[in-house]
């Protein structure tokens, strides 16, 4: 028999192999062979669970970082080798002006008392802007350097994580729990996190590394890059880590977004009647979990919804329909199930049928009880919900006399003048 909350029990005896004797007063009895051994299996597939969506999602966010940091790293290498070229003497330019004051001595030597001045070269002198420019664009190379680096560790880390797993289920649960708390204690996820703020702290050097160098090179040239630049940052970066400060259903909530939350909401006293305390403001995701569950109800009627609109005619609808029953709002809940029915039998939305109702010459209820199984589950869920908020249109005192299809019948007769009542008030 299944422990609760499990459909199935995975075969697991027949893939591992017989483990250690339990000890003394159980000879000859594998481990494998007690009692408890299905228990520990699904415990340890449980928890080997619980790291495997971070991993995965660390695993593809430091691949992606890893991509963009090979990019940024030869548009880096690019520009700081044209910006060395400004820290160097123009070994050129020398031998052209050399050559320029030779010219000059052999044709001043052909005149009478021509003075022959020597040759002395301009002393070099490095321009601070020039420096400036270099100074930040090797920074945005070195912590690009950094991220890649910290980047493949944390893959290896990772990889490391899910090697040299024991066999035995007790002995699997030990070891995931033990590595688990290893990635807590010495935070993981806060390393991965640094990864990516390099990254981004690098893309910030590098671009206004590239825009005080045109600035330099061209004025009218560098105010569009300026623009251009100031533009996709805007849209595509600061104002994309912004928004989610300010909304909760924001999707864009990256790890750079993470930091600049935690920033806002930086506070580490605050004043209360027993004097200064530490405070410890809301996270992203406490903060999104309050306001879940403050619509609760709406948003699990609209995720019933849509379960019952894409996954209509399968079995594991009647298990999921049952949801309604745990809705708070009764009322809401049977407004929901009535839209589903009304576009199941009629086609269409209960306004939409009011609406035709409205305007035939035939007031009556002439639809006849539709056979769709569903349909008749969702009813009798819209009558029990009903009879338990004490607001149900059917007899309760008819329930429980004939025969289904009797009581499947006054249910949908229920329905059907509880529609048109309603309909009555808002066409009066």
């Amino acid at each position: 028999m299944s422990p609760a909350g499990f459909s199935r029990e995975p075969d697991i005896e027949a893939a591992v192999s017989p483990g250690p004797t339990l000890g003394e007063g159980d000879e000859g009895e594998y481990y494998h062979q007690h009692e408890t051994y299905r228990a520990w299996s699904f415990c340890a597939e449980l928890v080997s669970k619980r790291d495997a969506d971070d991993f995965a999602a660390w695993t593809a966010e430091i691949d992606t970082l890893l991509t963009f940091c090979g990019l940024l790293l030869t548009v880096v290498t690019l520009f700081i080798g044209l910006a060395n070229s400004s820290l160097q003497p123009d070994n050129q330019a020398a031998t052209v002006a050399a050559l320029v004051t030779i010219s000059q001595q052999l044709r001043n030597s052909t005149i009478p008392g021509a003075v022959m001045l020597p040759f002395i070269p301009d002393p070099f002198q490095r321009d601070i802007v020039s420096f400036d420019v270099n100074s930040i664009l090797s920074i945005s190379l070195l912590l690009s350097l950094g991220a890649s680096t910290l980047g493949f560790w944390v893959k290896q880390w990772l990889r490391g994580y899910s090697l040299n797993i024991p066999s035995h289920a007790r002995d699997r649960v030990r070891v995931y729990e033990y590595r688990h708390y290893g990635l807590v204690v010495w935070k993981m996820r806060h390393i991965v996190a640094a990864v990516s703020s390099m990254v981004m702290l690098a893309m910030a050097f590098a671009s206004f590394g590239i825009v005080a160098m045109t600035w330099k090179a061209n004025a009218a040239w560098s105010q569009v890059i300026t623009v251009l630049l100031a533009v996709s940052l805007t849209l595509g970066g600061w104002s994309t880590a912004i928004i989610p400060i300010f909304s909760t259903h924001c999707p864009f909530k990256s790890t750079f977004a993470r930091m600049l939350y935690q920033l806002h909401h930086f506070q580490l006293l605050k004043r209360s009647s027993d004097g200064w305390k530490w405070r410890r403001f809301e996270s992203f995701v406490n903060r999104e979990r309050r306001r879940v569950h403050e619509q609760g109800t709406a948003l699990e009627l609209q995720a019933l919804r849509h379960v019952n609109n894409e996954h209509w005619g399968k079995e594991t609808l009647f298990k999921i329909n049952n949801c309604f029953k745990d809705v708070q709002n009764v009322e809401e809940a049977r407004e929901c199930i009535e839209d589903i029915v009304a576009e199941r039998v009629w086609g269409m939305s209960i306004r939409g049928w009011l609406a035709k109702w409205a305007a035939s010459e035939d007031r009556r209820l002439l639809t006849p009880l539709p056979k769709d199984d569903g349909v008749l589950h969702l009813l009798e869920i819209w009558d029990a919900i009903g009879m338990e908020a004490g607001g149900s249109s059917a007899q309760r005192t008819d329930e429980d006399h004939g025969g289904r299809e009797e009581r499947e019948q006054r249910r949908w007769e229920s329905f059907q003048r509880k529609i048109v009542l309603e309909g009555r008030r808002s066409f009066s």
